[in-house]
């Protein structure tokens, strides 16, 4: 009898050891799945405020930050419409700086361009105060770059076509189930806009992440890519895979609330350190979309320039924009022009968009002068980077 009791006892140990073991396996948490919930939860987001920012230097190439915020509406599968005000400095070691802004909103595939003057400079054309320009589904793609003549260090591939509603829906489809990166998770948490989030780290794998580009370049255009578009997007895609990222999960939502992306990648020989911040709220909440107060058709932008028989190049962009023989920069102001109070090369404006006293040459007393550590791509803060996104 005391035999058979201790033979329940042990078979009752082993069965809930059994029990909780299976219970512990089942319950662990795996990157990997979270990342795919995290994708599924964002595919259902509605609308949401952002905010991003990214950062990139050399040793020739010129430190600049480009700043975009706003709000987007992803209530519909086949188009995202947004609202975005944008700024890009630009600081160069020979003593001149760029600096352009504006605004940009998207809605069903018609756009609506605005600059802050003076704008970029256009031959034959002139930017009034407020004018807005307004684009037809379709037609934005021949402007080009909002930046340009900037210089990416990771280059998009832009094509002269648009995305087509029905196509678009596939790509978010397609998106919503990407297995692209490898993910670790150290147990950290962090409180993201009052929200906990798990804070993981990850990897793009670079051959997943071409396959991915070869994908949805077929779902877009319905044709196989060129050896010269595969070429570029498995550039695309090593450039990519050579950062470090860090994900804001939220624990119980499982959206996408930061992610950070650092490190150092190789652009035409050179060595470019690069840094982007991605922060998201304010999800599904009501999304207000504004109207320009007077704008001007593209069409007539484009009669202007080349009179009433003007076409539009089909090819690739090859250039800054579409339209054959236009030239578009952004102006450059040499740094003296600028009052520099505190006289370490950097104009008063650009201090307050640095972050740094410009009362003080050298604001965090490392006894290098604030201009010196913008142009070499350093923080006149403090350690680091001069973006200091990924620190």
């Amino acid at each position: 009898m005391r035999n058979l009791f201790w033979v329940i006892i042990v078979g009752v140990v082993t069965v809930m050891s059994l029990t909780v073991g299976l219970y512990v396996a089942l319950m662990k948490f795996e990157p990997e799945r979270e990342i795919g919930k995290m994708l599924v939860a964002m595919s259902s987001v509605q609308n949401m405020k952002y905010n991003i920012a990214a950062g990139w230097s050399g040793k020739t190439t010129d430190s600049t930050t480009v700043y975009l915020k706003g709000t987007a509406d992803t209530s519909t599968k086949d188009a995202v419409n947004h609202k975005t005000q944008f700024r890009l400095v630009e600081f160069s070691d020979d003593q001149e700086f760029a600096d352009l802004s504006g605004e940009l909103q998207s809605s069903n595939y018609a756009v609506q361009l605005r600059y802050d003057l003076p704008g970029p400079s256009i031959e034959g054309f002139t930017f009034s105060e407020d004018q807005w320009i307004a684009f037809e589904p379709g037609e934005f793609v021949s402007w080009g770059s909002i930046f340009p003549g900037i210089e990416y260090p990771i280059k998009p591939l832009r094509t002269k076509t648009s995305w087509h509603p029905s196509t678009f829906s596939v790509a978010r489809t397609l998106l919503s189930h990407a297995d692209v990166m490898n993910v670790q998770y150290y147990d950290q948490e962090e409180v993201i806009e009052k929200v906990k989030t798990r804070v993981m780290h990850a990897q793009f794998d670079h051959q997943a992440l071409a396959a991915m580009l070869f994908e949805l370049f077929r779902i877009k255009y319905n044709v196989e890519p060129t050896n010269a578009q595969r070429l570029s997007m498995i550039d695309q895609a090593e450039k990519a895979s050579k950062m470090f990222y860090k994900l804001w999960i939220g624990k119980n939502d499982h959206r996408l609330y930061q992610v950070q992306g650092y490190g150092t990648i190789e652009n035409e020989g050179e060595k470019i350190d690069l840094d982007v911040l991605l922060k998201m709220s304010d999800f599904d909440k009501t999304y207000l979309a504004w109207e320009p107060i007077k704008s001007v058709p593209f069409s007539n932008i484009v009669t202007t320039l080349f009179g009433g028989d003007a076409v539009l190049e089909s090819q690739d962009i090859q250039s800054d924009f579409f339209v054959k023989g236009v030239n578009a920069t952004i102006s450059h102001t040499p740094t003296t022009e600028g009052e520099d109070f505190d006289g370490d090369g950097i104009p008063s404006l650009l201090e307050l968009f640095y972050g740094t006293n410009p009362a003080n040459p050298d604001t965090d007393g490392d006894n290098i002068s604030d201009g010196e550590e913008i142009i070499n791509g350093s923080n006149p803060r403090g350690t680091g980077r001069l973006f200091g996104f990924g620190q």
